[in-house]
């Protein structure tokens, strides 16, 4: 009786050296990251990017009668200058105010209450800016708000942002939190009664932080 000799097994291939960096591709995505003018922002750099953008869009000081809020400068109330004085501010001093003042108010009062370094930066800009429009306790609830629609979770809407709204955010398909929130920012702004003095302003500045989110985004992406 005849035995077949086993065919000899395979050799061993060697594996597959990583591909050499290519100068070309890194030039290229530096091309595009410049093209939509992406600069790669830092954690720590976050709050400074935002900060500029809420300036940029509250203005230096105005004094609106169909603003509630009064007396302001670069975003900061005459109650919440009053607030951080801990007595009542007047108009001039409101009208007095540096920016590098007003950047302390807005790091203490608003970025610090919606834990602003632990959220991610595209998130982070609309809590951020609706914190320093309507306060930080009915961003955090916008927010988790939107958490429990996209989630379809259990999570306590208190207006504090902490481990629970945190872990929740973690485990939220990102894109699809960034387009509730952004909804429901649209929706709150349009069902003030000052929406027809203020709207089209309003949307424009929720039309940027879409920009800068999907900038974010496309960077991170890009790295």
């Amino acid at each position: 009786m005849s035995t077949e000799t086993p065919p000899p097994a395979p050799a061993a291939q060697e594996p597959k050296p990583a591909p050499a960096p290519s100068p070309a591709i890194d030039a290229a995505v530096e091309d595009l990251r410049a093209a939509i003018r992406i600069a790669p922002i830092a954690p720590g750099e976050v709050f400074d990017h935002l900060f500029d953008m809420v300036v940029k869009a509250e203005g230096g000081y105005v004094d609106d009668p169909n603003d509630k809020g009064g007396a302001t400068k670069f975003g900061v109330t005459r109650a919440t200058l009053s607030a951080w004085l801990n007595r009542p501010a007047t108009k001039e001093e409101v009208r007095a105010l540096s920016i590098e003042t007003a950047k302390e108010i807005f790091h203490d009062r608003f970025w610090r209450p919606i834990a602003g370094d632990k959220l991610p930066p595209e998130i982070a800009a609309y809590v951020f800016d609706m914190a320093v429009n309507s306060g930080p306790g009915a961003a955090a609830k916008l927010l988790q708000e939107a958490i429990k629609s996209v989630h379809k979770m259990e999570l306590k809407t208190d207006g504090a942002i902490g481990p629970k709204t945190l872990t929740a955010i973690a485990n939220v398909e990102p894109i699809e939190l960034l387009e509730e929130v952004h909804a429901r920012r649209s929706t709150f702004y349009a069902k003030l009664k000052a929406f027809d003095f203020f709207g089209l302003g309003w949307n424009r500045r929720i039309a940027r932080l879409a920009v800068f989110a999907g900038r974010i985004i496309v960077s991170r992406a890009l790295v």
